[in-house]
């Protein structure tokens, strides 16, 4: 039985694009250019990992993380639903690979259709995140599949997929999903559907059952449990949170803005290429040797 909390990256907007001067000139990658035609042979999961994320290696040595990717790899085990649509994907990358901004463009340019029929999971992103079902293993919640149901998180001890199912109010609970990050649970180890209230819904879990979040003016006990518009003061009572240039302290800001270290006023969240000391210092919530960095890069080069 575990029990306690853990710190996941719930993502709630699209991914950010890594801003790196790179030239992949050295890291095409083979193949020919354009979205393939008729006769086009189908490919293996195996494959495609193996020369997709090869395609990477350029922008992974400019960031100074190039490793053997067996992460990003390991993402197309299961393999594409349609092989013949793989191969086009694959194609439309390898063409894009060899433009001078392909590390700049890589993370926001438009999905081809091809990699959406062979990689369905996440029609919004490319291919190499969010395929893994529940209860596979995973690196970062980012590499699990989303679910209509709640939040997809990777298991930080167990290291596998695991959903926080929405409960609404007055459901029965085991565990919480809060806008912090933080996941409240009581839970089996290998539970791998665990009955939640998010508090994107405004409802926390308490003595089992999902009720109402305090509102500003309203007693609370820990910082995070207030709506969304609040948070818990030291008096114990919800109170709205800072706006942009107002003093602040670590986590009473408004949502999208952080706490500056060293100014103490609430300042805006830092893109990719600025300093940082913490995920959320970052517009991405990745926060890598000092730098904030797009996380789709994070998973393609380790």
């Amino acid at each position: 039985m575990a029990r306690g909390f853990v710190r996941v990256a719930v993502l709630l907007g699209a991914l950010g694009v890594l801003t790196i001067a790179c030239s992949s000139g050295d890291g095409g990658g083979g193949g020919s250019g354009g979205s393939g035609g008729g006769g086009t042979t189908p490919i293996s999961g195996e494959e495609f990992g193996t020369r997709y994320c090869e395609l990477f290696n350029p922008c992974c040595r400019q960031a100074n993380r190039l490793t053997d990717q067996p992460q990003c790899k390991q993402a197309f085990s299961r393999g594409p639903v349609d092989g013949v649509a793989a191969h086009e994907c694959l194609k439309e990358y390898e063409a894009r690979a060899k433009e001078l901004n392909w590390c700049d463009t890589a993370a926001t340019a438009a999905r081809p259709a091809s990699c959406a029929r062979a990689f369905p999971t996440d029609p919004e992103r490319v291919p190499y995140l969010r395929n893994l079902a529940l209860g596979e293993a995973c690196g970062s919640d980012a590499d699990c599949a989303l679910d209509p149901r709640g939040v997809v998180t990777c298991d930080f001890q167990g290291k596998f997929c695991r959903l926080w199912e929405r409960r609404q109010l007055g459901e029965a609970c085991q565990g919480e999903v809060r806008e912090a990050g933080e996941a409240w649970w009581d839970v089996e180890d290998d539970e791998l559907i665990v009955p939640s209230c998010l508090y994107t819904d405004s409802v926390g879990c308490e003595d089992g059952v999902c009720i109402p979040l305090p509102e500003a003016g309203e007693p609370c006990t820990h910082l995070s449990e207030c709506v969304s518009e609040a948070y818990c003061s030291g008096e114990q009572v919800c109170v709205p949170r800072q706006a942009f240039g107002e003093p602040c302290q670590s986590g009473t800001c408004e949502l999208g803005l952080r706490c500056g270290s060293g100014t103490g006023l609430c300042e805006a969240l830092r893109p990719q290429g600025q300093p940082c000391e913490y995920d959320h210092d970052c517009l991405s919530a990745e926060c890598v040797t000092g730098v904030c960095q797009d996380p789709g890069l994070t998973r393609l080069c380790r």
